[in-house]
């Protein structure tokens, strides 16, 4: 005979986990955010020692009649007026080429009447490859030329 295993089901609940208690708690702000921070310190200080060795570096001519580093430093980086002259007319003249360009392109006209590529395939085709009752007759047709549309004659 088989055995029915039996299980002992219980009544009592299980106890139900806790809920997270919410808590205010003031906080302050972090010491680095203001302008007591390191970045703006090293601002305040790199601005400092900026003024300091301007202030206190040999004027533009030094005693012995030399430029001082600091201008000559400068005035190697900087490009000197003649290149820029160059630059400026080289400009000027590309931007007057451009300039006669649109003004061919915007004083162009379209043609007097829309014109066939191959006026010749008017006459082209096959008689015998034709559908039945798409018949055009051809023979009354004259090709106009550009000069006939500028001079039409009566």
């Amino acid at each position: 005979m088989a055995t029915i295993p039996t299980t002992t089901m219980s009544i009592v609940p299980k106890a139900r986990p806790a809920l997270p208690t919410i808590t205010t708690q003031i906080t302050k702000p972090p010491s680095s955010i203001g302008f007591t921070s390191p970045f703006w310190r090293n601002t305040i200080i790199v601005g400092i020692l900026g003024y300091g060795l301007y202030q206190f570096s040999p004027s533009r001519k030094s005693v012995d009649g030399n430029e001082g580093s600091l201008t000559s430093w400068l005035r190697n980086k900087i490009t000197p007026s003649d290149i820029w002259r160059t630059r400026n007319e080289k400009h000027l003249e590309l931007s007057m080429d451009a300039a006669e360009a649109k003004n061919l392109t915007g004083s162009a006209k379209r043609p007097l009447m829309p014109r066939t590529r191959y006026p010749g395939k008017f006459e082209d085709y096959s008689p015998h490859k034709r559908i039945v009752g798409d018949d055009i007759d051809l023979s009354g047709l004259n090709i106009k030329s550009e000069s006939f549309m500028k001079h039409p004659q009566a």
